[in-house]
């Protein structure tokens, strides 16, 4: 049943029925910045359906001051359908989406990351040139021999 929001007749809470997940849990997960896809691999079982399921729900609480719409107890649960409202393309006056900061600074991080360990690199291999020049290194050849003497 992808798409269905009901409520825990246990708690209240509203939940994606197919799953359980938690309809606020996948709103926090979106309000700190996490794209849909974040949120699916977070929690395996969710599909894009149920996502849209739960903004739709959060939408209509929103516009109904949280009214719902009990239904029989089944199975010892009670649960509250809200109807999802048609879906209505954005007007053409709508402000243009925000950009996907999330995504951007994962991406500088990485970036940032990677060029710490090139400077690194650079500054290890510079040290190492500098204690050859100054006849603090050990040649290879030698080293092994007196690990073999040293080992054997």
């Amino acid at each position: 049943m992808a798409g269905d929001i009901v409520r825990d007749g246990a708690t209240g809470q509203a939940i994606v029925a197919a799953t359980g997940t938690p309809v606020d849990t996948i709103l926090e997960a979106l309000q700190a910045g996490d794209t849909r896809d974040d949120v699916l691999r977070a929690h395996p079982g969710l599909l894009p359906e149920d996502i849209e399921a739960a903004l739709r729900f959060a939408r209509v609480a929103v516009q109904r001051g949280g009214a719902r719409t009990p239904q029989m107890p089944r199975n010892g649960v009670m649960t509250a359908r809200e109807p999802a409202p048609a879906y209505a393309p954005p007007r053409a006056s709508a402000a243009p989406p925000l950009p996907d900061v999330h995504g951007a600074l994962q991406s500088a991080e990485r970036e940032r990351d990677r060029s710490a360990y090139r400077l690194d690199l650079i500054d290890s291999i510079r040290d190492g040139l500098a204690q050859g020049a100054a006849g603090d290194v050990v040649p290879h050849d030698e080293l092994f021999a007196r690990l073999r003497a040293r080992f054997a």
